[in-house]
C-alpha cells in the first residue's frame, strides 16, 4: 500500500465547522484525520473490490493475503487465474470481477493515461462499463485514488447509518437527502464523509 496521505487542510475543516454545527461537533471529537490513499487505480480497483458488501475486519484479512501471494500487474493477475485468486477468500463472483478489471487496463492502455483528467461523473461513467464495478466501487476510487474533495456516496450503508446517528434521524437518508448534504457540505464532502466513517470505524453508532 502507499504511504501517500489524502489532502486535509485545515481551512477546509473550518469551512465544514462553520457551515454544519452538527458536524462540527464530530469533527472537534475526532479531531485529525490520516486518510491514506491508493493512488494506482489498478490497485485502487482491485481492492475496493474486496471490500465490496463487507466488513473492515473481512476486507483487511483478504487484502492482506492478496498483497501477500498476487502481483499487482494486470498481466499477473490474468496469469494467476480465477482459483488462485478465488482461493485468497473471495466468491467466485468477486475472482471475476478482479479478472475483468486487468482484461481492461490491458484493452484500454491508451485511454487510462488520461484518466485523471476526466471529471467525477466521466470516470464513474467509464469505469463502470467494467462488469463488477457499480457506482460505489467507482466513487471509492474518486475518493481514494484521484482524492476528489466533493464526493457523495449513494450506497454505502456505514454513510447512511452514521449520518442517521449524527442526526438523529428516524429513517435511513434517501438519495435525495444525500443530495441535500452534500449542497450543504460541498466543495469538501469527502471530508465530511470521512468522519462519518471515522464513527463506523470506532463502532461510535449506538444501536444504530
Amino acid at each position: 500500500m502507499s504511504n501517500q496521505i489524502f489532502e486535509i487542510k485545515k481551512e477546509n475543516i473550518e469551512y465544514l465547522m462553520r457551515k454544519d454545527p452538527v458536524l462540527k461537533n464530530l469533527i472537534q471529537r475526532y479531531g485529525d484525520l490520516e486518510i491514506q490513499m491508493i493512488p494506482d487505480l489498478f490497485v485502487g480497483l482491485i481492492y475496493n473490490i474486496v471490500f465490496q458488501q463487507i466488513s473492515y475486519k473481512a476486507g483487511y484479512t483478504i487484502w492482506n493475503r492478496i498483497e501477500k501471494n498476487l502481483d499487482f500487474t494486470p498481466r499477473l493477475i490474468i496469469d494467476a487465474g480465477l482459483e488462485k485468486i478465488k482461493n485468497q477468500g473471495m466468491s467466485y463472483r468477486k475472482a471475476q470481477y478482479i479478472l475483468n478489471v486487468a482484461d481492461y487496463f490491458l484493452e484500454n492502455s491508451t485511454e487510462l493515461k488520461n484518466f485523471e483528467k476526466y471529471s467525477d461523473e466521466e470516470i464513474i461513467k467509464e469505469l463502470c462499463r467494467i462488469k463488477g464495478i457499480g457506482n460505489w466501487t467507482a466513487e471509492m476510487v474518486l475518493i481514494f485514488t484521484y482524492g476528489r474533495q466533493n464526493v457523495i456516496t449513494f450506497n454505502d450503508l456505514a454513510i447512511k447509518k452514521g449520518i442517521r446517528k449524527l442526526y438523529e434521524l428516524d429513517h435511513l437518508p434517501s438519495k435525495e437527502e444525500l443530495v441535500d448534504y452534500q449542497k450543504s457540505w460541498s466543495p469538501y464532502t469527502t471530508i465530511a464523509l470521512f468522519y462519518i466513517w471515522e464513527m463506523t470505524k470506532r463502532n461510535d453508532l449506538g444501536g444504530m
